[in-house]
């Protein structure tokens, strides 16, 4: 009787023609975000070659990440340049996009688009998946043939599913294949297995959405009012919840503020070099600043550690709480499996420190001799995707709870429901 009553449900979804009008909707999504995120990416790539370092130049730049097309994330801000000299290390250009329409419009790449648009439609599948069935009085008729509830509510969500999930997935595999006949997108194995875990963990979220709805169209009998719950829920699971979380992590976690870290570093440079000052006009025979240039980068570095322990505090309370929302977990893991959240963001900025402290050397020769030193070309170091995954399990084990919590309470509410 299950997969009778999920034929009868996916038929529908056919006959009149909910499923192909979620085909050619979710195409027209994916295919323009693809489109304009990879042209935004070749953008970032073009203002990267302007700004990658020659061999005698001391700066340590990333390469924009090819997997921002699917999750843009903190790409931009991985992407800028840091250039060392002698007493400091400053922040300059960066691989930012020209694009004025990311000013006043949401980033359309597929995590905005699974994290709001598709849910959204989720919630709209689902909403009146029970309440339809009591207003048509086909509810009734489901019970007089012999079906259970527990076989109405497995039958009606497999069936839901089904026609909600298969037109999105299809929509997704097909631009992915036309990805690099047609906008020349070159991913190496390791990246499209990334986008693979993306699209698993986005159809994880898509599910847990479509069940809340599915709860929701079991504890009320008129559709228009499931229609309002429905609203109302995707609002605060996608929009209220998470950023109600970093703000109230913001509260609870102390940084440091940039103007004071900047004032801070001023300070460091003015006290060793009126330290070497003093040296170098004691005993003019001496040469002290570069011991000195050497002081003024180690305190520099862990002025920097201590602010990015602060951040990283920051980063995993804001995670902690806003896992309690799906969309939130979503977004957390998303942009950690294609390396563009804040912790792949910290990651850099040790990979940087470690870059500067081992060009320090010939740094300094450069300076003190006017050498033309050949420094080496940086390199980010990427978390493996089982190292990702392993960090990012407490968001999909909150994500399948929640499901799991939803699919009970649906269960629960249609055993009780009256189909009178």
């Amino acid at each position: 009787m299950i997969w009778k009553i999920a034929r009868r449900e996916v038929l529908e979804s056919i006959v009149t023609g909910r499923a192909a009008l979620l085909f050619l909707i979710a195409a027209a999504l994916l295919g323009t975000g693809l489109y304009v995120m990879d042209r935004d990416y070749d953008i970032r790539r073009e203002n990267y070659d302007l700004i990658r370092p020659e061999q005698d130049q001391a700066v340590a730049v990333a390469a924009p990440n090819p997997l921002s097309v699917f999750a843009r994330g903190l790409d931009d801000a991985m992407g800028r340049s840091f250039e060392i000299s002698v007493i400091n290390m400053e922040i300059a250009g960066s691989q930012a996009s020209a694009n004025p329409l990311f000013g006043l419009f949401p980033t359309p790449d597929w995590l905005y688009l699974f994290r709001v648009i598709f849910a959204l439609i989720a919630f709209l599948f689902g909403f009146d998946l029970v309440c339809s069935e009591k207003e048509r009085g086909t509810l009734k008729l489901m019970v007089a043939s012999g079906a259970s509830r527990g076989e109405i509510a497995a039958g009606k969500w497999i069936g839901g599913w089904l026609s909600f999930v298969i037109p999105i997935a299809l929509a997704a595999v097909i631009w992915l294949v036309l990805s690099r006949p047609l906008f020349g997108l070159v991913l190496s194995g390791g990246q499209w297995g990334r986008v693979a875990v993306f699209l698993i963990v986005a159809l994880v979220y898509l599910s847990v959405c479509f069940t809340i709805a599915t709860a929701l169209s079991a504890s009320f009998h008129r559709g228009s009012t499931a229609l309002v719950a429905a609203l109302f829920a995707w609002v605060m699971l996608v929009f209220v919840i998470p950023n109600f979380g970093v703000l109230a992590a913001r509260q609870l976690v102390h940084v440091k503020p940039l103007a004071l870290v900047s004032a801070e570093r001023w300070q460091i440079f003015g006290s060793e070099m009126m330290k070497a000052y003093d040296e170098y006009r004691t005993d003019s025979g001496s040469s002290p600043f570069e011991r000195h240039w050497a002081e003024m980068h180690r305190q520099g570095d862990k002025l920097s550690e201590e602010v990015d322990a602060e951040l990283g505090a920051l980063a995993r309370t804001s995670a902690a709480l806003v896992r309690v929302s799906p969309a939130g977990a979503f977004d957390a893991i998303s942009t950690r499996v294609l390396a563009t959240s804040v912790f792949d963001e910290a990651r850099l900025k040790r990979d940087v420190r470690r870059y500067k402290n081992d060009i320090l050397p010939q740094v300094f020769d450069q300076a003190r001799d006017q050498a033309e030193p050949a420094y080496p070309a940086f390199v980010v170091s990427r978390a493996s995707l089982s190292d990702v995954l392993a960090g990012g399990r407490t968001d999909l084990v909150a994500m399948v709870m929640v499901g799991a919590l939803a699919a009970a309470a649906f269960f629960v509410a249609l055993s009780r429901y009256d189909i009178r």
